[in-house]
C-alpha cells in the first residue's frame, strides 16, 4: 500500500509543486517571447524591404490659350509642355530602382506619320536637387495600309461594340538600376510636343541585391530563419536573468534560514545544557540515603556504633548532606563541575564516618 502512495505523494510533494510552477511561467514566458519575435521580425520586414513596384499617374499638361486682354487676372507662364510633377516618397534612398514610362496613344495618322519622340525624367529631392534626370526615345510601331486594313476588318464586331480600341501601347524603359543618395521627392515627366496621348503613368520597380533579395526571394525560409534567431536570443537572455534573480533570492532565503537556525540551535543548546546539569543533580539527589548506612567492606570489621555515636554521626552526616545538596542545587545553573565536587564531598564525609 506505501508502494502505491509512493508515487502521488511525490507528485504532490512540495519540490514537484515548485518544479510545476517553474515550468508553467517559462513556458508562458517562451510563448510571449515567441510572440514578441514573430511580431518583429514583421515588422523589420516591412520596414527593410521596400515596396516591390511603385505606380504614379501621369496627368499630362498642355500649353492653354493666352487670356483675353481685358482680364486683370496676373499674367503666368504656362507650364512645360507635356509635364506631369509626381509625388516619389514612398521611394527608398540607396535602392536601386528601374523607371519604365508606359502611354497608352490613339492610332491616329498623326502619332502614326509621326517619327521618333523623346520621353524625359527628372527626379529632384526637397531641396530641389537634381537626383536623375534621362531621356529616352519613343516611337509608334508602323503597319503598312494592308495589314491595317485586314486588323481593322478582323476586329471589326469588336470595334462597333466598344470592346476594343484602336490604340498602341508604348513601353519605354527610362533608367535601370537608378539609385537615389537622397530622399526623393518629386519628378518631372516630359514627351515630345504634337504626341497624342490617352493616359499614361509612371512605375519604379525595385531591383532587390542581397539580404533584401533573399529575404524576399525565400520569404518563408528567411521568417523561420529569423524568428528562430530573435527568439533563441531572446530565451536565452531570459535564462540568464532568470538563473541570475532566482540565484539573489535564494540566496537571501537560505541567509535568513541560517539565521534563524543558528537562534534555533543556540537556544536549545541551552536548554540541553540544563537538561543535563538537571539530570545529573537528580542522580546525586538518588544517591543520598537517609538514614545513611555504608556498604560493608570486605575484610574489614564489623563495627556497631552506640546510641550516642550513631546520634552524633547522623546529626553529623545531615549536616555534612545538607551542606552538599546545598552546594549541588546552587550549582545547577552553572556548570556540571559542581556536581563533581558534591560528590568528592560526599566521599570524604563516608571515609570520616568510617574512620
Amino acid at each position: 500500500m506505501d508502494t502505491l502512495l509512493t508515487l502521488p505523494r511525490t507528485l504532490a510533494s512540495p519540490p514537484a509543486r515548485r518544479l510545476y510552477l517553474h515550468t508553467l511561467l517559462l513556458t508562458l514566458a517562451s510563448l510571449a517571447l515567441f510572440l514578441l519575435s514573430a511580431l518583429s521580425y514583421t515588422l523589420f520586414y516591412n520596414l527593410y524591404i521596400p515596396p516591390l513596384s511603385s505606380t504614379h499617374a501621369v496627368h499630362f499638361q498642355f500649353p492653354h490659350a493666352a487670356p483675353p486682354p481685358s482680364t486683370f487676372l496676373p499674367q503666368t507662364p504656362p507650364p512645360p509642355p507635356h509635364a506631369s510633377i509626381l509625388d516619389l516618397r514612398a521611394l527608398v534612398p540607396r535602392q536601386p530602382y528601374a523607371a519604365t514610362l508606359h502611354l497608352t496613344l490613339p492610332a491616329s495618322p498623326r502619332n502614326v506619320a509621326r517619327e521618333n519622340f523623346m520621353a524625359r525624367l527628372a527626379v529632384q529631392s526637397s531641396a530641389g536637387a537634381t537626383l536623375l534626370d534621362t531621356a529616352r526615345p519613343g516611337i509608334v510601331p508602323y503597319t503598312s495600309p494592308l495589314l491595317q486594313t485586314l486588323s481593322t476588318l478582323a476586329t471589326a464586331p469588336l470595334l462597333l461594340t466598344g470592346l476594343k480600341r484602336e490604340e498602341h501601347r508604348l513601353r519605354i524603359v527610362l533608367a535601370e538600376r537608378a539609385v537615389f543618395p537622397q530622399q526623393p521627392v518629386s519628378a518631372v515627366v516630359e514627351i515630345g510636343a504634337g504626341v497624342a496621348v490617352y493616359s499614361a503613368r509612371l512605375v519604379f520597380e525595385a531591383e532587390l541585391e542581397g539580404l533584401r533579395w533573399w529575404m524576399w526571394r525565400w520569404r518563408t525560409v528567411a521568417a523561420v530563419a529569423g524568428v528562430g534567431v530573435v527568439w533563441a536570443a531572446a530565451c536565452f537572455w531570459m535564462g540568464v536573468g532568470w538563473w541570475f534573480v532566482g540565484g539573489r533570492i535564494a540566496g537571501v532565503v537560505v541567509e535568513e534560514e541560517g539565521s534563524e537556525g543558528e537562534e534555533e540551535g543556540s537556544y536549545i543548546g541551552e536548554g540541553e545544557e540544563g537538561d543535563r546539569l538537571e539530570e545529573g543533580a537528580r542522580e546525586v539527589r538518588g544517591r543520598r540515603r537517609w538514614p545513611y548506612t555504608p556498604e560493608p567492606t570486605p575484610g574489614a570489621e564489623s563495627y556497631t556504633p552506640d546510641d550516642s555515636s550513631e546520634g552524633t554521626a547522623l546529626a553529623d552526616d545531615e549536616d555534612e548532606g545538607s551542606s552538599v545538596v546545598g552546594e549541588l542545587d546552587s550549582g545547577l545553573g552553572t556548570t556540571s563541575e559542581g556536581v563533581s565536587s558534591g560528590r568528592s564531598r560526599e566521599a570524604a564525609a563516608r571515609r570520616r564516618r568510617r574512620s
